[in-house]
């Protein structure tokens, strides 16, 4: 994946790698969600050691939609 690539490149530059797990959260969880939640988790299959521990949305409807992806916590408060 890009991201991915942009990670290996990093690193060749110097970067010394994440020391623990990075943890996101998503904001939206609209049309465009459902593209950059799959590539977030698959840095983790890459081993980018990373999780989305959480996920915000003005519409409550979503709630479903962020347990269908297995994102442990949801929210309308974006602050």
């Amino acid at each position: 994946s890009q991201a991915a690539g942009a990670v290996a490149g990093w690193r060749q530059q110097g970067g010394s790698g994440v020391t623990g797990q990075v943890r996101i959260g998503v904001i939206g969880l609209g049309s465009v969600a459902r593209m950059y939640v799959p590539h977030i988790r698959r840095l983790n299959l890459e081993g980018t050691p990373c999780g989305i521990v959480v996920a915000c949305d003005l519409d409550p409807g979503r709630r479903a939609k962020a347990e269908g992806w297995g994102i442990p916590a949801f929210t309308t408060d974006w602050r």
